[in-house]
């Protein structure tokens, strides 16, 4: 992740999916009023470029996806049947690993300190979340 200005971030199509995912799951958490509208905010900003990259996604899996009878995607166990796999990964590889500005706001730690959230989700929020002793010993 590339940091641009104070809020601007680069970030890989991939990770903006991931950070969507992230803050639609602590979006109904119990949080005070100035972090439940930094994660609405932050939910806002990704909806553009989390809509194209789906978009985008969807229409790769329409091109390469199997389909049945009917025109509709084969699904198994992990997903849809891929009839050229050859074409499609080098395609989904480079929309996944665009790299897209986003402006989105840092959260403070002390304010999902309630919140119950898998190492994971921190994993994928890291650069977002601002943990105030990291930033007093920066000053």
């Amino acid at each position: 992740m590339e940091q641009k200005e104070e809020n601007t971030m680069e970030l890989k199509g991939v990770r903006i999916l991931e950070i969507n995912d992230v803050f639609g799951k602590i979006a109904n958490a119990d949080v005070d009023i100035k972090t439940a509208i930094c994660i609405a905010n932050n939910l806002k900003v990704l909806e553009t470029p989390v809509k194209i990259l789906r978009d985008k996604q969807r229409d790769l899996l329409d091109k390469y996806g199997e389909k049945d009878a009917d025109g509709n995607l084969v699904e198994v166990d992990n997903g849809i049947r891929i009839t050229n796999m050859a074409e499609f990964v080098p395609q989904m590889e480079e929309i996944m690993g665009t790299d897209i500005e986003v402006d989105l706001k840092k959260i403070k730690l002390s304010a999902l300190e309630n919140i119950k959230i898998s190492a994971n989700d921190i994993r994928v929020l890291n650069g977002i979340i601002e943990d105030e002793e990291d930033t007093k010993t920066e000053e």
